[in-house]
């Protein structure tokens, strides 16, 4: 028998529960019926019967399932029906003690190999559930096996590459450390120049406010020593006005600074514009006299 059935075939339960469950007319002790049925009759039934009974029974014997085992059952039944049926022809009166007797006996052989049959059935599909057993446990354990080798091995690539990832982190932390403390040491020495040129810059700059407020001074110095030296270098070169531009500028700044009062005296305090004007409109002696005369001309009671 094949590993694919099972020990037990369920649809032949099945069969056989309901064969059990069929009303039976228990044939082969129906007596009255046997007894109807002539001799003649009698033998070519048996003949005919047991021949169809033996070709089943001997097809059934080559099946691979558990009709095997009944047919194998039937096979002895109908040998020890065949022995009954020559006790009963020879033996006499003590046929039927010796077909009882050797019913219990061919009753126990058939016990013996209903046991031996199972056992044997038993052996064998266990026989097949260990090897399939062994086969799938085989299979399971070789695809175990390969993936914990693969486990194993990616395990191991896994820890390659978290070492060269641990390694790498450590070189660029430490890289970075190393560039941190340069750069915190440039920068120290960075804010140590600025402190250096903020101080030489505030020292440059008080300097330099100092020479400032020293050339301011000395130009207000220079400027008012040029102003004077200006003052007394045209009081030097320019000639000393006459009576006649003394006179002409007095009346020339009585009216344009609007001061009647002003004499020759106040000269000095005339502004620098108004004897520019007062050049431009009387440049020459002759404009200046025609001045005067225009002023003295009617306090004296004279046209010319």
């Amino acid at each position: 028998m094949t590993a694919a059935r099972t020990l037990i075939d369920p649809a032949v339960v099945a069969q056989i529960q309901q064969r059990q469950q069929l009303p039976t007319t228990n044939t082969a002790r129906n007596l009255s019926r046997n007894r109807a049925i002539t001799a003649a009759e009698w033998r070519q039934a048996w003949g005919s019967s047991s021949k169809t009974i033996s070709d089943t029974v001997g097809q059934a014997l080559t099946i691979d399932d558990s009709r095997q085992v009944g047919a194998q059952l039937m096979d002895r039944m109908l040998d020890f029906i065949a022995l009954s049926v020559n006790i009963a022809a020879d033996d006499g009166p003590a046929a039927r003690r010796n077909i009882r007797d050797k019913c219990w006996e061919v009753l126990e052989i058939l016990g013996q190999n209903v046991d031996t049959a199972i056992d044997a059935h038993v052996e064998l599909r266990l026989a097949d559930l260990k090897r399939d057993l062994d086969a799938e446990l085989s299979l399971e354990r070789e695809q175990m096996t390969r993936a914990a080798d693969q486990a194993q091995a990616d395990a191991t690539e896994y820890r390659r590459q978290l070492d060269a990832a641990s390694a790498q982190m450590i070189r660029e932390r430490t890289a970075h450390a190393d560039a941190l403390a340069a750069l915190r040491d440039q920068m120290q020495r960075e804010r140590d120049a600025v402190i250096v040129r903020e101080r030489a810059w505030n020292e440059e700059r008080r300097q330099l406010t100092a020479d400032k407020t020293a050339a301011q001074d000395l130009a207000a110095s220079l400027n008012r020593d040029l102003g004077t030296l200006t003052t007394r270098l045209e009081e030097l070169t320019m000639p000393a006005p006459t009576a006649l531009e003394r006179t002409s500028l007095c009346l020339y700044a009585r009216t344009a600074m609007n001061r009647p009062d002003l004499t020759q005296a106040d000269l000095p305090s005339v502004p620098e514009h108004v004897r520019a004007a007062w050049q431009a409109a009387l440049p020459t002696p002759a404009d200046q006299m025609a001045q005067l005369r225009a002023v003295a001309l009617p306090i004296l009671g004279r046209t010319a």
